[in-house]
């Protein structure tokens, strides 16, 4: 990127001409029927399974594109997947699982606080679908944004969120997440310059092929749930094991106290 192009575009009114109003709202109709979300709640597992499936590209494009870094990321779609199963009970409507995960994974995120990696191991570098010298660049620069910032850039750019959807995903005002969104706009494109849209469309593709391929959704999600009901076993065998110890011990206690008083 020359500094003559970084200069001129900085110089530029652009930030005028970005009609936050005209954002399109956003996610993909979703394949959960009522039908679908009803058995899940019951705890149906095949159901549960499926509804999980829907939603674990999602997911998993937003926790590796976020966080930047594949260790982390994938340690965070384990956390919300584990969680998704008790508050599947809680799910009355598509819209209610669409905003539960969006909310979720962007709080998993947060938490994980993680610090960017090597750029070369970056998702976003990784996984990119074409080549361009000054890609790496724009992405470091986009790792340099504020958290919340890069959460609007990727959110819009990458799952299509309206600003609606922006502030209710970052929990923040709609004019919140518009402003996040502007600033982050205003930084990305001082720095990529006449370069920005094929960038940031550059990114966009990256993004919509982090998810794995479909075929692999379904046998993961599957093993992490029958890990997860392992450790429950394993964790009720325990308590199970716990209190039969402390019956033994008041038992073999009463035993020989007992006695003890009577004579």
């Amino acid at each position: 990127m020359t500094q003559h192009h970084t200069i001129a575009w900085a110089q530029s009114s652009f930030i005028d001409s970005f009609d936050a109003g005209a954002m399109i709202s956003t996610i993909p109709p979703m394949s959960i029927t009522p039908d679908l979300l009803a058995k899940a709640r019951d705890r149906d597992r095949a159901a549960l399974i499926d509804l999980l499936v829907d939603r674990y590209p999602c997911l998993y494009r937003m926790a590796y594109a976020l966080i930047g870094r594949e260790d982390v990321a994938s340690a965070a779609v384990k956390v919300v997947l584990r969680q998704s199963v008790a508050a599947s009970r809680l799910w009355n409507s598509p819209s209610d699982v669409d905003r539960w995960f969006m909310h979720h994974t962007l709080l998993t995120v947060r938490r994980a606080g993680a610090r960017p990696g090597e750029l070369a191991n970056d998702p976003l570098i990784r996984h990119v679908v074409s080549n361009n010298a000054y890609y790496p660049a724009f992405v470091q620069a986009l790792r340099a944004l504020s958290m919340q910032q890069r959460e609007a850039f990727l959110l819009h750019h990458g799952e299509r969120l309206d600003e609606r959807g922006l502030g209710i995903s970052m929990d923040c005002s709609m004019q919140a997440a518009s402003q996040h969104l502007r600033e982050a706009t205003k930084v990305l494109r001082a720095y990529g310059g006449a370069m920005y849209s094929v960038l940031t469309e550059q990114v966009v593709q990256t993004y919509d092929h982090l998810a794995p391929p479909a075929e692999m959704i379904a046998p993961a999600i599957r093993t992490d749930l029958a890990h997860r009901n392992l450790r429950g076993w394993c964790v009720r065998v325990s308590v199970l094991a716990a209190q039969w110890a402390v019956l033994g011990l008041l038992g073999w206690t009463v035993w020989k106290i007992v006695p003890m008083l009577r004579w």
